[in-house]
């Protein structure tokens, strides 16, 4: 491991940050390099041969010029926050699978405002997280044919998500939708997502839950979670999640009753309501609710 550090509060007149980096180039084996208040305008090729790269607070525009003579590939994870000039992973959009990033499979941005360029064609990439990037190309993730989960977090700007940005995710298996308050409908571009298991929807607005989960049929579980303004679930729940194993209800405040289709979920294995006031109470064995969930196995039930 090595740890690079740039002292915020330098008084140079010119920085050299990126002559001294190139020059700082590692032994090949080095597994993770961090890097902090680096000014340099992009980084040297020689981060590839880096098995996990983190890049907190730096100025550069890019992760590498496009065109610059590439090392060997081994990076995997590539982890960058607050970067306030940040527009892209390449000086200038390439063709193909740039060999920098060939072997990448865990990608993560946040804090990155200015993040404006289309992402690269990432064929081996499985992870993608995208938190508090307002001008991200959501439309480039269409080139992540790999990607097996995808997280998006505090994006207030999307109200829906890039239908032609998700066609190209049939390997997709978990979708987390954390604080996108404005998100109101998934577009029907999900109805590519054949393969999802997994969907988290985490803070939001949205006054009923989005009519494309029912193009789900692989969906294994489903949690929701700070819906303040959600009253109830769809008739249609319990038709159409016909693969559903675990549910979880958490901090809906004014969520009151479950669909009756409820009772046909025989996948159901385990349903868990957290601090829903008026839905909890009803879901005690005796009360209005109990006769939709008593066939389910574990129940975890929390009032307050």
């Amino acid at each position: 491991e090595l740890y690079l550090v740039w002292h915020s509060e330098r008084t140079l007149q010119r920085y050299n940050d990126e002559e001294v980096l190139e020059a700082l180039k590692p032994r090949p084996n080095l597994q993770l390099l961090r890097v902090l208040g680096f000014n340099g305008s992009s980084f040297p090729s020689w981060i590839s041969t880096v098995t996990e790269v983190v890049v907190h607070e730096s100025a550069a525009e890019y992760i590498v010029r496009a065109g610059a003579a590439m090392s060997p590939s081994s990076l995997k994870q590539l982890e960058l926050e607050n970067m306030p000039n940040l527009k892209g992973m390449l000086g200038r959009e390439v063709q193909g699978t740039p060999g920098v990033f060939s072997q990448l499979q865990s990608l993560s941005f946040k804090d990155c405002p200015m993040l404006t360029l289309p992402l690269p064609r990432l064929l081996s990439l499985k992870e993608l997280c995208v938190d508090s990037c307002p001008n991200m190309a959501w439309a480039s993730i269409s080139n992540l044919t790999a990607l097996k989960e995808l997280t998006i977090k505090h994006s207030p700007e999307l109200d829906s998500l890039p239908e032609e940005g998700l066609r190209g995710l049939a390997s997709l298996r978990e979708l987390h939708l954390v604080r996108c308050y404005n998100l109101v409908s998934l577009s029907m571009g999900t109805k590519a997502l054949k393969s999802l298991t997994h969907l988290r929807i985490s803070g939001s607005n949205a006054t009923a839950l989005p009519e494309e989960v029912k193009y789900f049929p692989a969906l294994q579980e489903l949690e929701l979670n700070e819906l303040d303004n959600l009253t109830s679930l769809p008739d249609w729940f319990g038709d159409h999640l016909t693969s559903l194993q675990h549910l979880t209800l958490q901090f809906c405040p004014k969520l009151e009753t479950l669909p009756s289709s409820i009772q046909m979920m025989t996948t159901l294995q385990s349903l868990t309501i957290n601090y829903c006031e008026l839905l909890g109470p009803r879901c005690q064995r005796g009360r209005e609710e109990w006769h939709k969930i008593k066939h389910i196995p574990f129940l975890d039930l929390k009032i307050a």
